[in-house]
């Protein structure tokens, strides 16, 4: 890398960490700073800064009462449980409860909040195409050699299973890891992920990004895949979400302009962006009412206790 480069490069990861001091963290968040920069892995960032002998080592501000005390404040200005990226980024003290315990679960317990079926998130993405060179547009195998870009994550919504709030995000900027941060906290939270179509498609597209932008696997989670469920248990003419919701009168997909909506998304058009974020999240309110409506019907579905690795009663 060029000196020049270099330099500036070392300006902007400085000028990341200094955007991130504030009373609870005197020194910076090397994991708020990596987020902000989007091309540097929070590990990488450290020993960089270790290199340059710069220390981020805080003193413990907040006790442990403290800690205690904001989560519950903020559980009750917010109406909801916060995920954990909500935390992090909405109060000092969520990142100050790592200097008392070792891990998120050790201190959601100490703070009485327990493992419910609110783990249960429910998960639709949206995707750029991949890009290549091809003679024609019927019947083609595509050699490698001719694929000009690799598709990407454009936007996704997630919703707890019982909370009201709907959580989209979209791609900013090009910034891939400020996109895929919260969706991989909020996978590393949940017990079980509910989808259609999400174990051939959603998943490992997701697992595909996290891999690509240096991301470690999110804990260990199970799967409701709906479209499995309808096409185990049922004889439908046809198993498009859009359908089957309609048949049950559950409602339908938002009607679209076909992929120009994707493309305009691409080109970052606002008024697309719209309809792409509306058009997201009527998904995942659909698929909530088809997760309810199956749920007498399903085989096999995973043992709420023992997702939460709480003992109870079998059921």
């Amino acid at each position: 890398m060029p000196l020049l480069i270099q330099s500036k490069e070392a300006e902007r990861r400085i000028k990341a960490l200094e955007a991130t001091k504030r009373p609870g963290q005197p020194n910076g968040a090397i994991a708020e700073a990596s987020i902000a920069l989007g091309n540097i892995s929070p590990g990488a960032l450290s020993k960089w800064l270790i290199s340059r002998k710069i220390y981020v080592g805080n003193n413990p501000s907040f006790s442990r009462k403290e800690c205690i005390e904001e989560y519950h404040r903020l559980i009750k200005e917010l109406g909801h449980i916060p995920a954990r990226y909500e935390w992090r980024e909405l109060s000092p003290q969520g990142v100050a409860w790592r200097t008392h315990w070792g891990t998120y679960e050790g201190f959601t317990l100490a703070a009485g909040i327990s493992p419910d079926d609110t783990r249960i998130l429910l998960l639709d993405i949206e995707t750029a195409p991949n890009r290549a060179y091809v003679w024609g547009t019927w019947k083609q195998n595509i050699n490698p050699e001719w694929i000009d870009a690799n598709g990407y994550i454009l936007c996704w919504t997630a919703k707890w299973l019982g909370e009201q709030d709907v959580i989209f995000h979209r791609l900013v900027n090009g910034n891939h890891k400020k996109l895929l941060w919260p969706i991989h906290d909020l996978l590393g939270q949940a017990h079980a992920v509910v989808h259609y179509n999400g174990s051939s498609f959603d998943i490992p597209t997701l697992n595909k990004e996290f891999l690509t932008h240096g991301f470690k696997p999110p804990s260990p989670y199970k799967q409701i895949d709906l479209l499995l469920t309808m096409r185990d248990g049922f004889r439908f003419p046809n198993n498009k979400l859009d359908y089957i919701v309609k048949t049950l009168g559950l409602g339908e997909k938002l009607r679209h302009e076909g992929p120009q909506m994707w493309l305009d998304c691409m080109k970052d058009d606002a008024e697309a962006w719209a309809k792409m974020e509306a058009y997201n999240r009527r998904d995942v309110e659909i698929l909530e009412k088809l997760y309810r409506r199956l749920l007498p019907w399903f085989k096999g579905h995973p043992n709420r206790a023992a997702m939460s690795g709480f003992a109870s009663c079998p059921s």
